[in-house]
């Protein structure tokens, strides 16, 4: 099983003017397993929900499929390392609700393809925002074309089969190697901490210096 194993710092990609105070109703990351040991990968209503969530399961384990690893031979790897997420965020609600998703959940995790939307309604779009941590921006994209031109209808399974085939075609998994560094956040308050621990421990280390240096002296004076 593909583990995510996300270590870089979100707020370089934070949206400045989210505050997410302001959407306490945010849905929390899927977690929840079915009857048949899969994460539902759908948050919120969609029509026709049961076949949808089966052909998304279907979908998620068929882009993490066993394969040979072209690059190491002789050894296996998951295909595509992606897990595909849809997340109706409710009915006409501004964009910024999903701005304000990709910040709760911090981009997602590493092999997250995450899809959020606002129905109309009217039955179409009202907006679809796609993040990712992959870089295939022109993926996003598409997948928001699409399902704007699509509208939302009234059976949400064509529209899980044609985004994960454009996934399954275009996705590619941001490498470990780019998060190889743990950003960590530092606020004014801890670094006058940090310094002030730093100079806690000079000025011991000058203390211990000067007793030895001290201390030789008078062990010189005494013997001559």
């Amino acid at each position: 099983m593909y583990v995510n194993k996300v270590r870089s710092s979100y707020s370089l990609f934070k949206h400045t003017d989210i505050d997410l105070k302001d959407y306490p109703e945010l849905p929390e990351y899927p977690s929840h397993v079915s009857d048949v040991l899969h994460v539902d990968r759908i948050v919120g209503d969609v029509p026709n929900k049961p076949r949808a969530l089966a052909a998304l399961a279907a979908w998620n384990t068929e882009l993490n499929k066993v394969v040979p690893d072209p690059e190491q031979p002789g050894e296996i790897k998951s295909w595509k390392q992606v897990n595909l997420i849809f997340v109706n965020m409710g009915m006409d609600l501004p964009q910024e609700y999903g701005y304000a998703l990709q910040d709760k959940w911090k981009n997602g995790n590493k092999n997250d393809f995450i899809v959020s939307f606002s129905p109309a309604s009217d039955g179409s779009m009202k907006w679809v925002h796609a993040f990712s941590w992959s870089e295939v921006d022109m993926l996003k994209l598409e997948v928001q074309d699409y399902m704007t031109e699509q509208g939302y209808g009234k059976d949400f399974v064509p529209i899980v089969e044609h985004v994960a085939q454009m996934v399954a075609d275009q996705f590619v998994r941001k490498q470990f190697a780019d998060f190889n560094y743990l950003q960590i956040e530092v606020s004014a308050t801890s670094i006058y901490i940090i310094w002030g621990l730093e100079m806690s421990l000079l000025a011991c280390y000058m203390y211990k210096c000067i007793k030895i240096f001290l201390q030789r002296r008078r062990n010189m004076t005494f013997y001559s």
